[in-house]
């Protein structure tokens, strides 16, 4: 967080992936400096310039710098709201994981949102559980950082079940986000303080809003990395109601579109496009792909809008406009424990 308030985009990296991969994805990006802490330094690339933050030299030198916020005059260069926010890595259909550069103003949307649509404030905790190379860590980071809250961090060595729940009821966690499956493994007994708990990444099946749902705010949330991370999602889930992917959120328009580009009416199945403000700049060092998967809009005063690949349906809500219900996929992609997977690359792994 602190990289991109300085002007730079900052790109995590999970140190617990392979080494190559590791490799590639600060290789592809070109990342010049790299920040770790010496207990991880070992099992680094050479391949950029590494600051240890406890690394006693380095402690010291931060020690000097003044910790007012920042503001243009101490960068090196204006910050606009369209430059890259951060880079986060996903499954690529090629064999090589594809670069998503996110901007500041995609970032400001989603905190707008996340704030308001899940009540967030300087009171509450919010649960940081997620992979670093997993946008949902960014979803998180944002869902506290920008409401004043407090970020509680999970040990890495923590899954999900009995351990996780001992973990958001010892340290009175208010806000979480989690996949549908690690929430399957919680007991959702005991957890007192916990408020307010979003889902996404998969498919959330009626019975878990059964479990979850009551005495509390329970949303279902739906987003691509290409459309900052969150670009619909519901209100509080009621158990025995359909469980859909809710309607559009701040800095985002929806379309449901058949193969001629053209809206399909409510009810009838469809691709979703994402259009707005919330689009991504595209994919590092990948003009073909980008161009492939960020098409030209047809509609109004143009621009860009995202080809998801997810293949949806308007219903009719029982309480206000259509929402979107998921049908599934286009193409061969597949989500593991909340994770995009093209299994394209598997096959190119085995080749």
């Amino acid at each position: 967080w602190a990289v991109a308030k300085a002007g730079a985009a900052f790109v995590p990296v999970d140190p617990g992936y392979p080494a190559d991969r590791i490799a590639f994805m600060l290789g592809d990006c070109g990342a010049p400096i790299g920040i770790t802490t010496a207990a991880l330094r070992e099992g680094l690339p050479e391949c950029t310039q590494w600051i240890v933050l406890d690394d006693d030299a380095v402690v010291e030198g931060l020690a000097s710098y003044s910790p007012e916020p920042l503001d243009d005059s101490d960068r090196t260069g204006v910050l606009s709201v369209d430059h890259p926010a951060y880079v986060i890595y996903t499954s690529g259909s090629t064999g090589r994981p594809k670069g998503v550069a996110v901007t500041h103003r995609g970032v400001v949307n989603l905190a707008a949102d996340e704030r308001d649509r899940l009540v967030v404030s300087s009171g509450s905790r919010v649960l940081h559980f997620a992979s670093p190379s997993f946008d949902a860590s960014v979803f998180e980071l944002v869902m506290a950082v920008c409401a004043g809250a407090t970020l509680v961090v999970a040990p890495s060595s923590v899954f999900g079940g009995s351990e996780l729940a001992e973990f958001v009821a010892e340290h009175e966690v208010s806000h979480a986000f989690c996949t549908p499956a690690a929430l399957a493994s919680l007991d959702h007994r005991g957890l007192d303080h916990l408020k307010t708990v979003v889902v996404a990444g998969d498919v959330c099946p009626p019975e878990l809003v059964s479990r979850w749902a009551p005495g509390r705010v329970m949303v279902n949330a739906y987003g691509p990395s290409e459309t900052t991370i969150m670009s619909s999602a519901t209100g509080p889930l009621v158990p025995g109601q359909p469980v859909s992917v809710g309607s559009p959120t701040v800095g985002v328009d929806l379309v449901v579109l058949d193969q001629r580009l053209r809206p399909v009416p409510v009810g009838v199945r469809g691709e979703l496009y994402v259009l707005g403000s919330s689009l991504a700049r595209g994919y590092v060092h990948r003009a073909g792909l980008t161009a492939g998967r960020f098409v030209a809009c047809p509609f109004g005063s143009g621009g860009r809008m995202y080809r998801t690949g997810d293949v949806v349906r308007w219903v009719t809500a029982p309480d206000g406009p259509p929402v979107l219900e998921f049908l599934g996929r286009s193409d061969f992609q597949v989500k593991i424990r909340g994770f995009r997977i093209e299994l394209g690359e598997i096959d190119a792994a085995l080749a």
